[in-house]
């Protein structure tokens, strides 16, 4: 199923595709228990499609066939009396959040995108990852807002989301972990990552001569060129693994304002899912609802990525995956 996080008569709740509609899940299901002359039917819908996702994906198999039945209801009866009741809203007058807008914890992989990984001088065998803040995460059609920041650049990704905590699971059981996939803009500040450029200074003793020495090692910090709201637009679906059957054969593109600023293939990611969640799993528990995205595609040969200027240009910018969707954001300057 494609389900989303969206805005109904004033309140987030959960929805899923139908017809060009999305379409409110508790009240499809309360509809269809009804119709089933089952007691109870809108206190059981309403346990069984709580408003947060995360809170749903921990409903576990419970929650996905409330979800089967309420959309069978809709294939079966339609949605017109859904949409009389405002529990159903064409596509392109939605309200969207991100589809799971309060996980407890946001991952993305580094330098995973062929294009990064032919520019790396030096790489571990391993994958890297950081952590954005929840405050990130914005929703289809919501704005990147922008401060004056200067240069910063969209990156069109493969976001994974759990469905069951994993803790040192086996490259080979990590699909038995994964809920589904979305479409992720994982907005970064390349100018900002230059104002906060730091230098330390480290120590360490000569191998050879024993004497202490030092070096200049430069870094920076990810939080904030990474981090400030709305810099992780996610969505507007999050679909459901049974859907994908391989989430490496899928086309990744993205635009501004209608050119292209990147096409790629999942296919093309140094690490693929099972080694990255297996990687993360190994040091850090991942739990349901919690996002992984898997690093940045590759520019087309129209616009290189570092020239993609967000604060520059304005206007709008998408990022599309096969069979995932379309995620659009207009920049806003604040």
């Amino acid at each position: 199923m494609k389900l989303a996080t969206f805005i109904s008569r004033g309140e987030p709740r959960l929805g899923f595709s139908f017809g060009g509609f999305v379409v409110d899940l508790r009240s499809a299901l309360e509809a269809a228990l009804r119709a089933r002359s089952i007691r109870g039917a809108a206190s059981i819908a309403e346990q069984l499609s709580p408003p947060d996702m995360r809170e749903f994906i921990l409903l576990g198999e419970e929650g996905a066939a409330a979800a089967r039945t309420a959309l069978a209801h809709v294939e079966v009866e339609g949605i017109d009396g859904l949409v009389a009741a405002k529990a159903a809203v064409a596509f392109e007058e939605a309200e969207f959040l991100a589809p799971v807008h309060r996980p407890r914890n946001l991952f993305c992989v580094a330098v995973n995108g062929a294009a990064l990984v032919e520019l790396a001088p030096k790489l571990p065998d391993y994958p890297v990852y950081f952590l954005k803040p929840n405050s990130t995460l914005t929703g289809h059609r919501q704005p990147i807002e922008l401060p004056p920041i200067g240069n910063t650049i969209p990156e069109a990704e493969l976001a994974v989301i759990i469905g069951r905590k994993m803790s040192r699971v086996p490259a080979a059981d990590v699909y038995d972990h994964v809920y589904g996939y979305s479409v992720m803009n994982e907005v970064t500040s390349p100018q900002i990552r230059q104002d906060d450029l730091l230098i330390s200074r480290i120590s360490g003793r000569n191998p050879a001569t024993g004497e202490l020495e030092f070096e200049d090692v430069p870094f920076t910090a990810l939080a904030r060129h990474k981090g400030l709201d709305s810099f992780a637009p996610m969505g507007p679906w999050l679909v459901t693994r049974d859907e994908i059957d391989d989430p490496h054969q899928l086309t990744i593109s993205g635009e501004l304002n209608g050119r292209s600023f990147c096409l790629d293939h999942t296919s093309r990611l140094r690490f693929k899912i099972p080694e990255v969640l297996e990687r993360i799993s190994h040091f850090s528990t991942l739990h349901p609802g919690d996002i992984v995205s898997m690093g940045t595609a590759s520019p087309s040969q129209e616009w290189p990525m570092l020239e993609v200027d967000l604060f520059k240009e304005g206007g709008l910018v998408s990022v599309s995956i096969e069979k995932l969707g379309v995620l659009e954001n207009p920049i806003a300057y604040i």
